[in-house]
Parts: structure tokens; C-alpha cells; sequence
């Protein structure tokens, strides 16, 4: 059975995904910077930040099926409105909980405070 276009997508998907992912990051360290060691340490802190992007869609995602179920909301605009909240507030609330002590955190608040 023929997969056609789909199957063309998909396989660019997995082959970007096992090169990107892991062996340029490899090259660019051991030959670029000379630096093996710190390969494995900017690999750890990319999954790290994979997993803190699938929780925060995974959240946002439920929680506003969540709200839209609960309130019993039929109107279209009404369900975009909330999905667009909760687009707009979870994802900040969740990157506030887990980068608030980050220097790059740190860094953007003060410039975003001095803007003000």
C-alpha cells in the first residue's frame, strides 16, 4: 500500500528529527567549540525544555476543553475567546514556574521593566 504525500512528510519528519536532534548539535560541539563534554549538558537542557513545551500544550490544551465544556459554551466566538485566554495565560504561567529563577528569565524581565 502506497502512503504517497503523507508518507513523504512523515519520513522527512523522522529523518529531521534523528539528524537535527541530536547530530548537529554533536558536530557543532566536538568541531566547531572543540568541546565534547558539553554536548551531553545542551542535549539534557533541550529535552528538559521539550518536556516543559509538551506540558504546557498538554495544559493548555485540557484545561481549555476543560472550560469550555464545563461552562457549556456553543458560540464559536465564545470558545475562541477562552481558548485564546487560555492560550495567552497558561503557557506565561508555566514558563514563569519554571524559568522564573533563570538568569535569561531575569535578564528579559528587567528589559521588559525598563520599558515601562
Amino acid at each position: 500500500k502506497k502512503i504517497g504525500l503523507a508518507g513523504v512528510l512523515i519520513a522527512t519528519f523522522i529523518s529531521r528529527l534523528c539528524i537535527n536532534v541530536w547530530y548537529e548539535p554533536y558536530v557543532v560541539y566536538r568541531y566547531g567549540f572543540k568541546k565534547e563534554k558539553k554536548w551531553f549538558s545542551y542535549n539534557y537542557t533541550y529535552m528538559k525544555y521539550a518536556v516543559i513545551l509538551f506540558i504546557s500544550a498538554a495544559a493548555t490544551w485540557e484545561i481549555s476543553l476543560l472550560l469550555v465544556n464545563a461552562f457549556q459554551i456553543n458560540h464559536l466566538i465564545l470558545q475562541c475567546g477562552i481558548k485564546l485566554l487560555c492560550v495567552i495565560v497558561i503557557p506565561n504561567a508555566i514558563n514563569i514556574l519554571f524559568f522564573h529563577r533563570k538568569q535569561e528569565y531575569q535578564y528579559i524581565k528587567e528589559k521588559v521593566i525598563r520599558k515601562q
